[in-house]
């Protein structure tokens, strides 16, 4: 039986070390066989502003709704291949809350959201390049109570960022950049005393450019 086991695991083995051997061994020899005074590719550094738009996946809370709101995306990234780049990405975005059935307004929330970021490439073309980014950090809320309304506070949260974009190279160095981005952010608000809980989740729609040097 131990046998037969290491056997299976020896196949298995073989079996994934031929399939990466066939996926990146004929790209490696390309590489270093074709030509062999060609440079290695660079990393980047990749600078990325975009804006565009925000909508709540739901109400906030049982009696408010958030309308639609403008939202702005700053990102700061390493490129360590053509597939993989780290960095900073810092979302904002505000919105007014409303309460139901048009019967007045809560105010303005105002997010600002800070996370590390990684990007994931795995098609590269020369016409539109696919990617799909992940973030986790925090979201910095800020409430600004309308007339007559007592001062409302949303807590900081944990922020979770998911997002998929397409990049439309110009230039060796500038890209067309649009992203469609989904962020967690649920935590407590507390009015005079009074605590509950709120969930301003949203999607957000970008547009702008990236500029790699």
């Amino acid at each position: 039986m131990a046998g037969a086991r290491r056997s299976k695991v020896v196949s298995v083995v073989f079996l994934v070390g031929l399939l990466c051997g066939m996926g990146w061994g004929p790209a490696q020899a390309e590489e270093s066989g074709a030509d062999p005074d060609a440079k290695t590719e660079e990393p980047h550094w990749v600078i990325s502003i975009r804006g565009g738009a925000a909508q709540a996946t739901q109400d906030h809370v049982s009696n408010a709704v958030a309308s639609l709101g403008g939202a702005g995306s700053l990102q700061f990234l390493y490129q360590f291949s053509p597939y993989f780049r780290f960095g900073l990405t810092v979302d904002g975005q505000q919105q007014a809350v409303d309460v139901k059935n048009g019967a007045g307004t809560f105010g303005d929330l105002l997010t600002v959201a800070v996370m590390p970021t990684i990007e994931m490439r795995p098609f590269q073309t020369t016409t539109a390049i696919p990617y799909l980014s992940v973030g986790l950090g925090m979201n910095f809320n800020m409430f600004s109570t309308a007339t007559r309304v007592l001062p409302l506070d949303y807590g900081n949260t944990f922020a979770a960022r998911i997002a998929g974009g397409l990049d439309i190279p110009l230039t060796p160095h500038w890209s067309l950049n649009t992203e469609l981005a989904w962020r967690l952010n649920k935590g407590e608000w507390t009015q005079s005393g009074a605590t509950g809980r709120f969930d301003a989740t949203s999607v957000l729609g970008l547009v702008g450019i990236r500029y790699l040097f």
